[in-house]
């Protein structure tokens, strides 16, 4: 039997978002959403899409940080351009997809993809990190309980997975895992490129950097949700806002389900009906987020892509 190529598994996944989306606009009434889109405040969307945007740039940094410290070194415009590339696949479980970098340093830069591969599980790790910094601290004004469960939940996966990487069995560990991907099947747990680069990314000096800035990072997309529930007519203040959005992306992120959808949706209806939401308010705010931030930030990925397979033909047509 044939395997389904990843430009097919991507666009079935596209498909399944449309649909799954679709039929929730029906439950909760779809009339009541399409009032609710006339109604809304539309110049609150250019400062969403400006911060958001700065919001990844300062992502591409701390990617660009990784790599210099592995002895990548790129610009900051290359850095911007690779980050971009990478949320294409920002609908894969986990963000997992975004392996496809390695494969643009590897044609662009010539190095080896055991050599930047940790940087993709890097990245998620600090995501997860900031993440759980800011639940944790909204925590101290609003205890809410599926908060705190997550943030309990994260806290072990999070000592699990530094403990595994610190003991150098990453590989080992999830070697059937990697030879699912195409790219990574050939990749040994011996390899002393990946064991170097992972070492790298999780020294004490490099975790402390590398959290405080993917911190700034999501407080500031935080800020953007803030101005997306605003768009709607809510507002929660800052901090009820980042709790009740950063708590709905810890449990789809856990969930590893492909952009976390059904789960992501499902947290976020619940906590805004505890506040006395109407559903169909809720339904729209949060197709609108989806649209913003995962849609937004894919359609910019693949455009990225775009640019950086047409930087690579014309580099190899120059050689």
């Amino acid at each position: 039997m044939k395997p389904v190529s990843l430009r097919n598994k991507l666009v079935i996944t596209i498909i399944l978002f449309v649909l799954f989306y679709a039929l929730l606009a029906i439950y909760s009434d779809i009339d009541k959403i399409k009032t609710n889109y006339q109604n809304i405040n539309l110049s609150y969307v250019g400062p969403m899409l400006g911060i958001l945007l700065g919001s990844m740039f300062l992502r591409s940094l701390l990617q660009r940080f990784l790599l210099h410290n592995i002895g990548i070194k790129i610009s900051k415009k290359e850095s911007y351009l690779l980050f971009l590339s990478g949320l294409s696949m920002l609908i894969t479980p986990g963000g997992a997809g975004q392996v496809i970098k390695s494969h643009f340093i590897q044609k662009k830069y010539g190095y080896s993809i055991s050599k930047s591969l940790p940087l993709v599980f890097a990245e998620r790790f600090y995501d997860l990190v900031a993440i759980v910094v800011v639940v944790l601290f909204t925590l101290i004004f609003y205890r809410v309980l599926e908060s705190a469960i997550i943030v309990f939940i994260s806290c072990i996966l999070l000592v699990v997975i530094y403990l595994v990487i610190k003991n150098l069995k990453f590989t080992k560990t999830f070697q059937p895992v990697l030879n699912k991907i195409r790219l990574l099947r050939n990749l040994s747990d011996t390899d002393s490129e990946f064991k170097f680069s992972l070492e790298k990314f999780f020294q004490t000096r490099i975790i402390i950097i590398s959290s405080f800035i993917a911190i700034v990072a999501f407080l500031l997309e935080g800020v953007t949700m803030y101005l997306g529930f605003l768009t709607f007519g809510i507002d929660l203040g800052y901090i009820k806002t980042f709790q009740v959005y950063y708590t709905s992306v810890l449990f789809g992120t856990i969930s590893f389900i492909p952009g976390g959808v059904g789960v992501l949706e499902g947290t976020f209806t619940k906590l805004m009906l505890k506040d006395g939401f109407d559903i169909s308010l809720i339904t729209s705010l949060i197709i609108f987020i989806r649209i913003v931030t995962m849609w937004f930030a894919t359609a910019l990925g693949f455009v990225a892509t775009y640019f950086t397979m047409s930087d690579k033909k014309k580099s190899n047509q120059l050689t």
